[in-house]
């Protein structure tokens, strides 16, 4: 399960349910591009494409091949630009 933080917040948003989540799921809460421990891409670009980019090289790096995608604000956002923009494998929690 892959939990995308909201907008002025941080991954850390996250702590208070990763336990109960990490009794069922692999739990991965990044902090977006530029936010939190994130650094700010080279070229200084940040929007919502080039979160779903990085999200989506870290999932594949991970070699996750399946996983659901809750996101909270921008993090929704980003959510729903991965399965549009990038052909994976990845459900959406509502």
């Amino acid at each position: 399960m892959i939990l995308l933080h909201g907008y002025t917040q941080t991954s850390r948003m996250w702590r208070p349910i990763i336990p109960q989540l990490a009794e069922k799921f692999t739990v991965i809460a990044p902090d977006l591009p530029g936010i939190g421990d994130s650094g700010i891409p080279p070229d200084d670009q940040i929007n919502m494409i080039v979160a779903a980019k990085q999200i989506h090289e870290l999932v594949r790096s991970l070699k996750i091949e399946r996983a659901r995608v809750v996101g909270h604000d921008i993090g929704l956002m980003v959510a729903y630009l991965m399965p549009r923009n990038f052909r994976t494998k990845l459900r959406s929690s509502r």
